[in-house]
């Protein structure tokens, strides 16, 4: 037996060994945890006039980056860029997204995929569906990680 050979697998065998302890942990981690999914419904009695409309910004600006997503190939789009092109009536334009971060214009381009999922879903059971179309507005945004994009005090919630 050549022992380059002899090496190499024993060197798989540990490395096999590590992922197999890694996922059994993971998944003893899993089962402690508990999944939930909150909706919120903002008050805007309560907020000033700049939380209103850095509010009303972000979800402007999630649908330029979703007609944006849509129009350049969702799957191949990178979020990372802070300008997307907006066709306008008197053509296309440049702007800036300065109120989402990161990870809300990820969680914006994974939805058109559900999205699609969700209309294949639908054309497999027998329903007439049509493509993906362009948005008027954006309603819903995923906030994905507690600490980071969204924070609970109290009764309140800050977001990212």
């Amino acid at each position: 037996m050549n022992t380059k050979n002899f090496e190499s697998n024993e060197a798989r065998e540990a490395k096999n060994k590590q992922i197999a302890a890694t996922r059994k942990a993971t998944a003893e981690k899993r089962k402690k945890q508990e999944c939930r999914v909150f909706h919120l419904k903002v008050v805007e009695d309560k907020l000033s006039h700049e939380s209103q409309e850095a509010l009303r910004l972000v979800f402007l600006e999630a649908k330029w980056l979703r007609n944006a997503a849509l129009s350049a190939g969702w799957q191949s789009y990178d979020p990372k860029p802070t300008t997307v092109t907006v066709i306008t009536p008197k053509g296309s334009e440049q702007r800036s997204l300065e109120h989402l971060g990161s990870q809300v214009r990820q969680s914006v381009v994974a939805s058109i995929g559900r999205d699609i999922l969700n209309l294949s879903k639908a054309r497999s059971a027998g329903r007439k569906v049509g493509a993906l179309k362009y948005s008027k507005a954006v309603n819903s945004i995923d906030l994905k990680q507690a600490g980071s994009t969204y924070r609970f005090r109290g009764k309140k919630v800050k977001i990212q």
